[in-house]
């Protein structure tokens, strides 16, 4: 970026610059890729230059939370993700030393209480994670956070480990549990049995570290068979470890993917132009092969049945506030009742919660009640 503002104040030829594309006289010229740098030889992060205030918010982890980066890439291959095309397979992290003295900071002149690690793959260098871990606790920064895992890599932690990130500050995992369907998992290289994620659940709740799973369906292969099993995980999990969370997206197709070649076969037509892809998103349609039903159901079961049904600590704390308390155990109690029966038919509430959601989002209305978590 800085080479490129640098040439056109210049009026310097961009033909030298690494990692960009433009246009010249009608053509569109792509110039060789940039290298990934180790990100330890860049200069620290000048807190003074930004405005601070605008990144802190209230959360889970804590009243004066931030999302911060410590590394990029990822050396996985997963057939969804763009990551691996952009970064190509490498990863890059900040040493714990460094982490360290950036959270010191954080901590010290801006009050922040609360990290979660918004990144690709954080704990590629389990020692680095080890060293920041204990550095937490010797310096006794008082910081919760949360980071990225994959179950692969949970499993392969001891008992050990695990009491080191509780005893740190670690309350949350975000996981890519992406399928309860073996055939999928196999379909975009996962590289996990189904019964790894049953295992990382169990694992994680023994150790009281709460897990958000993110599951993608409408992949093109099967994606009626891949949404009924990934509905069956999200009920298994929330039946015996209710804390545990989960957050539904759509398959979503992306250049330099894996799976994008099996979707074009099945359908799926690349936009043509930058404004066809500017409104893509993993939470709206974009496949031929499902529609907006199919998004419906996968938002019905996974953000209000089985979620109300087998309620987390923080809901179950929230029958007791007053009207909206109530009203919250009322749809508990509904909710219990159609998936002990396996009855779906007339799902009024789901109605009428969508309304709710919709006002909350355009008007900013019912903002201090929570979402359902």
């Amino acid at each position: 970026m800085c080479k490129l503002a640098e040439a056109l104040a210049r009026h310097e030829p961009l033909d030298d610059i690494e990692g960009i594309s433009y246009k010249l006289n009608g053509k569109i010229i792509s110039n060789k890729p940039r290298d990934l740098r180790d990100i330890n030889t860049l200069k620290p992060v000048s807190f003074d230059l930004l405005e601070m205030e605008r990144y802190i918010f209230e959360g889970p982890l804590g009243k004066r939370s931030i999302f911060w980066n410590s590394s990029q890439g990822c050396p996985y291959h997963c057939g969804f993700c763009s990551t691996a095309a952009v970064y190509r397979r490498r990863w890059s992290g900040l040493n714990a030393a460094s982490l360290l003295g950036q959270i010191k900071k954080l901590a010290s002149d801006y009050n922040i209480d609360g990290i979660a690690f918004a990144e690709d793959n954080f704990f590629v260098d389990v020692r680095r994670v080890e060293e920041l871990c204990r550095g937490l606790i010797k310096n006794k920064t008082k910081i919760k956070w949360a980071s990225d895992a994959r179950i692969d890599q949970i499993n392969r932690f001891s008992g050990e480990f695990m009491c080191l990130l509780k005893e740190s500050g670690c309350r949350k995992l975000y996981i890519g549990a992406e399928s309860g369907d073996q055939e999928t998992l196999d379909l975009i290289d996962k590289k996990i049995r189904l019964e790894d994620t049953y295992k990382t659940a169990e694992k994680l709740d023994s150790h009281k570290i709460i897990s958000e799973f993110f599951i993608i369906v409408g992949f093109p292969l099967n994606p009626e068979k891949d949404l009924k099993n990934s509905l069956e995980l999200i009920k298994k999990i929330k039946l015996r470890y209710p804390d545990h969370q989960f957050t539904a997206f759509l398959y979503t197709p992306y250049p330099g993917t894996p799976l994008l070649d099996l979707a074009v076969k099945k359908g799926f037509v690349i936009p043509k132009t930058l404004e066809g892809w500017s409104d893509w998103s993993i939470l709206s349609v974009n496949t031929p092969w499902i529609d907006k039903k199919y998004l419906d159901t996968v938002n019905m079961y996974s953000k209000c049945f089985y979620l109300l049904a087998f309620p987390s600590a923080s809901l179950r704390s929230s029958f007791k506030k007053g009207f909206i308390g109530l009203v919250y155990f009322v749809l508990h109690k509904l909710a219990g009742f159609r998936v002990k029966n396996n009855f779906f038919a007339l799902p009024l509430e789901w109605k009428l919660i969508k309304i709710f959601y919709k006002l909350k989002i355009r008007f900013n209305v019912f903002k201090n009640i929570e979402s359902f978590r």
